[in-house]
């Protein structure tokens, strides 16, 4: 689809270069996108009635993990998606914290999220990622950093 003005959240570059993921909040609620601007095209990843937002992308380009407000309790939990929008959203997490990914490893075996502990502390985590074809398994997560004041928001270097 063309783009259209929206209120535009969290975009990340592919690792090419050449497209953004990125969040939308049009109609309610948030969906994550991606968002080819040579062709000013969008193309939507999720569409479920939870709140989907903050997608990273794999070193690859193949895949984007996102936060998601999925399921019976509603808590952010980490989800991942095929990035050409040709497969459904699948779950890497559970728990009762808000959880937002914010960097994945250039080997693509760790992704670092923060996870919200309290309203105004946020642990920094490292995921394990394990991928068999095209399909995405999570390890047991460990914690990095903990009780920061901040989102944490690490980034790994390249």
């Amino acid at each position: 689809m063309r783009t259209v003005p929206a209120d535009w959240r969290n975009p990340q570059f592919a690792p090419d270069g050449q497209k953004l993921a990125i969040g939308i909040q049009g109609q309610n609620p948030p969906d994550v996108y991606t968002y080819e601007w040579a062709r000013d095209f969008t193309t939507r990843l999720t569409s479920d009635p939870a709140v989907d937002s903050y997608p990273v992308w794999s070193p690859d380009g193949r895949t984007i993990v996102f936060s998601s407000s999925r399921g019976v309790k509603q808590l952010a939990n980490l989800y991942w998606v095929p990035a050409d929008g040709s497969g459904e959203a699948h779950r890497l997490t559970e728990g009762d914290e808000r959880k937002i990914a914010s960097s994945w490893h250039p080997s693509g075996k760790y992704l670092a999220f923060d996870q919200q502990i309290s309203p105004r502390e946020w642990d920094l985590m490292v995921l394990p990622m394990d991928v068999s074809g095209s399909v995405w398994t999570a390890g047991t997560p460990t914690r990095v950093m903990g009780k920061i004041a901040q989102r944490p928001t690490a980034v790994f270097s390249p």
